[in-house]
């Protein structure tokens, strides 16, 4: 089971170990993102981070994302989801520029190979 939840709150709570984990689920089984039901999230920044990482996955995986992600808001503020970027300024400088469209799109700042895993 896909716990997009769980993945929004450990990318607002900079827990990359724990989202990359919870990140291996869905790629292994790409076709459900597809079809992944809109979670029941009533916090906006949860809600905006869980479609981004939705549609991140998908953009990876070469599927569309599913129609729920389109009625998601983005952020009013730009948000960076490294913690080291706010002591590195090149890689926030990285973050601001390079971030994957998904990411940036709503408004959240992170490295071009976020979640990409080797």
């Amino acid at each position: 089971m896909i716990q997009i939840r769980e993945m929004a709150k450990a990318l607002l709570g900079f827990e990359a170990l724990r989202l990359r984990q919870l990140a291996q689920e869905p790629l292994a089984d790409a076709g459900a993102l597809g079809t992944l039901e809109s979670p029941l999230i009533s916090d906006a920044l949860e809600a905006a981070a869980a479609a981004s990482l939705v549609e991140l996955l998908c953009l990876r995986a070469g599927i569309a994302p599913p129609a729920w992600t389109d009625q998601v808001p983005a952020l009013p503020e730009p948000r960076i989801v490294v913690a080291a970027a706010a002591t590195f300024p090149r890689l926030r400088a990285l973050c601001e520029k390079e971030s994957p469209p998904p990411m940036m799109r709503r408004g959240f700042l992170a490295p071009p190979d976020f979640l990409t895993f080797a």
